[in-house]
């Protein structure tokens, strides 16, 4: 397994989960508000045959789908996956209203189900995306057709199944975490969103588990262990300016400082505010280079959040 940290990168529009060392073990862009049903949008029973015909234009088979009370899975994985990796959408889906409600935020599922591909292996995965995704990839977003893409770990992991049950729920939740920032009111599919936001919300929400309490929102201490190990630092103008620093060679580093920065803005109510604000006003603008201009606008002035979370993460590491 790779010894990097669970993550995303951006090919185009989709958004791949790349697998990571979580706790020790190797295992591992928007108008604001509920989106509306589009002109010409699919109906649930068009949005399963479509899914069927690309999987089936993928050679994969047979196909099931399984429906819960906001998601529909569909795929090749078996009835039993299905319909857990469905319960731990719906576990996932009301902490993640009840946390974003507690922190002044208008969130709501859309009205229709939230598509997932489930697929019973890594084989399975690969003949879908038409190459083999590498041994760092266990699923992805895509934000084109909105629909969350998982396959089952455990075949790859057969002799120790409790870590691939770990890579499943890791990746389930920081996968379903995207699907959820941009279903739910948070963030919108359709304008420029600097990529740190969405990787700040995913990492924000990923140590996700199910009958914890209060799990959403606590320290993410993989992501901490990325800056205690990084020799420089991507400056905030920077990381909300462009998307960069996702490249492989500083992607660790930016999803360590995003997941820093949504932390950062959302832990303090007097903060929480201007998040909110710098996100409705991202949503009314689709212009890259107003990135800048909104975020000096709503956040203050860029260098002095930039030594405000130097200085946290100091204090974090420094724990």
């Amino acid at each position: 397994m790779s010894a990097q940290l669970p993550g995303i990168l951006s090919r185009r529009s989709l958004v791949k989960g790349v697998i990571g060392a979580l706790s020790g073990l190797g295992s591992g862009p928007l108008v604001t508000g509920q989106e509306a049903k589009a002109p010409g949008q699919a109906s649930e029973a068009e949005e399963i045959a479509q899914v069927e015909k690309l999987l089936r234009a993928a050679r994969l088979g047979p196909l099931h789908n399984t429906l819960s009370a906001h998601f529909l899975a569909v795929g090749d994985a078996p009835d039993s996956h299905q319909r857990q990796a469905l319960a731990l959408c719906e576990a996932l889906g009301e902490a993640f209203l009840v946390h974003f409600r507690g922190r002044g935020f208008t969130v709501e599922y859309p009205n229709r189900r939230l598509t997932m591909i489930a697929l019973r292996d890594q084989d399975s995965y690969a003949a879908l995306l038409g190459e083999a995704p590498g041994k760092d990839v266990g699923g992805h977003y895509d934000l084109e057709t909105n629909r969350l893409v998982i396959f089952d770990f455990r075949s790859q992991q057969a002799a120790i199944v409790a870590q691939a049950e770990r890579v499943n729920l890791f990746t389930l939740v920081h996968e379903t975490a995207h699907q959820l920032s941009f279903n739910t009111g948070i963030l919108n599919r359709q304008v420029d969103l600097p990529v740190c936001v969405s990787e700040g919300l995913a990492t924000y929400v990923e140590l996700w588990r199910p009958g914890v309490k209060n799990a959403i929102g606590g320290m993410n201490r993989p992501r901490m262990e990325a800056l205690r190990q990084a020799v420089d630092w991507i400056q905030i103008s920077d990381l909300l300016a462009d998307d960069t620093a996702f490249e492989p060679k500083t992607a660790q580093l930016a999803y360590a400082e995003s997941w820093l920065l949504v932390h950062y803005l959302l832990r303090a109510g007097s903060r929480q505010p201007r998040f909110r604000q710098y996100l409705a006003e991202l949503a009314g603008s689709n212009k890259p280079a107003d990135r800048t201009k909104i975020a000096e606008k709503t956040l203050g002035p860029l260098e002095k959040l930039d030594r405000e979370l130097k200085d946290e993460a100091r204090k974090y590491l420094r724990g």
